[in-house]
């Protein structure tokens, strides 16, 4: 039997499985090997894992759609989060239900795809991907076994099976799908698309999409600053007692499996810069209401539920209260790191709030 438990922003959450699982390499799990968590705490929620064939789920109400690739549902009074086998239409690959109470749940995932269903997925895929495309995956596919030799991984062997198929894939979307929604649920803090520095003396959000610069300006300033990074791409954003932390996430861009801080540790934030690339290094201060539009695109909402939607615009209406915003275009060259230096010097000699 497997049996272990993780941490994730101060939330205990157990895994257990009977059914034989195949194992996988553990460099799929690099960004996780640090949330494991060996305490006595009480779980706050379990989840058995069923590995075989999928149920039908039959009668659900589907309340939301991402695309081709994951659906929410109610089914029988509880949540059911299903993500499919994109390479084959209609095949449910992985799937979650969880209780009202967010105590207990079951994640299913399919059982492996026959020789004649892999070697179809794999023609569809290669048919959709351009050269390019390609030519990225196999970079990616080299990074990670370059980091995954220098990186000694704590993981049990029996850990290694929260990689591709019970966390979802190297991405953990399966699991993401879940904290998003369970953070929320429970009015404790929310997912977003974000950096966490800690340069200067003070800890920075620098917020974007995917392309906009994440890890790069988290590269540049370790690399040019010192500067200690705590994730370069995901942040929880964690609300006790009216303030609002930053808490680290299990998922993570270039810096998968480096991220310097601990599962429950938290950090004051000080700065938020929502970043895209320019050709000067450009910094302007935003007001508040600009600033909770940012943080919203840059988020991970439950757009289903109006009371969810509620509770993160007024998490993100106090964080600006408490964080200076800015909307900053920066240079890959390095130097926008003197330009933050400057920037906190001149308005601490102002005095600026």
């Amino acid at each position: 039997m497997i049996d272990f438990k993780i941490n994730v922003a101060g939330n205990i959450i157990r895994f257990r499985c009977d059914d034989p699982v195949p194992l996988y390499d553990p460099s799929d799990n690099m960004g996780l090997k640090n949330f494991l968590y060996s305490g006595t705490r009480e779980e706050d929620i379990v989840f058995d894992i069923k590995y075989g064939p999928m149920p039908s789920f039959c009668g659900r109400e589907v309340l939301f759609r991402g695309g081709e690739e994951w659906v929410r549902s109610k089914w029988n009074g509880n949540t059911l989060i299903e993500y499919m086998e994109t390479r084959l239409p209609g095949r449910v690959d992985r799937a979650a239900v969880i209780g009202p109470d967010m105590r207990r749940g079951t994640i299913y995932v399919n059982a492996e795809m026959t020789g004649e269903e892999e070697a179809a997925a794999r023609g569809i895929r290669e048919a959709r991907m351009t050269e390019e495309e390609k030519a990225q995956r196999m970079d990616r596919r080299a990074k990670r076994k370059a980091m995954a030799k220098s990186i000694v991984c704590k993981m049990p062997p029996e850990g290694v099976i929260l990689g591709r198929r019970i966390m979802g894939d190297t991405r953990g979307r399966l699991f993401q799908s879940f904290i998003i929604e369970y953070l929320v649920k429970k009015r404790v803090g929310i997912l977003v698309h974000s950096a966490c520095i800690k340069a200067f003396g003070e800890t920075h959000l620098y917020m974007g999409p995917s392309g906009a610069g994440k890890s790069t300006i988290s590269r540049i300033f370790h690399e040019n600053a010192g500067a200690r990074v705590l994730n370069d791409d995901r942040a929880i954003l964690i609300q006790d007692e009216g303030v609002i932390d930053f808490c680290n996430a299990p998922w993570a861009g270039d810096f998968a499996g480096r991220c310097d801080i601990d599962a429950e540790e938290r950090v004051r934030i000080d700065r938020i810069f929502f970043i895209y690339h320019e050709k000067d290094n450009i910094a302007r201060r935003v007001p508040d209401a600009e600033a909770v539009s940012y943080l919203f695109r840059n988020s991970f909402p439950v757009f289903w539920d109006k009371e969810d939607l509620d509770f993160v615009i007024s998490l993100f209406k106090e964080l600006v209260k408490s964080s200076r915003c800015y909307r900053l275009g920066f240079v890959r060259d390095g130097s926008v790191t003197g330009t933050i230096r400057k920037l906190i010097e001149v308005e601490d000699e102002d005095g600026m709030e």
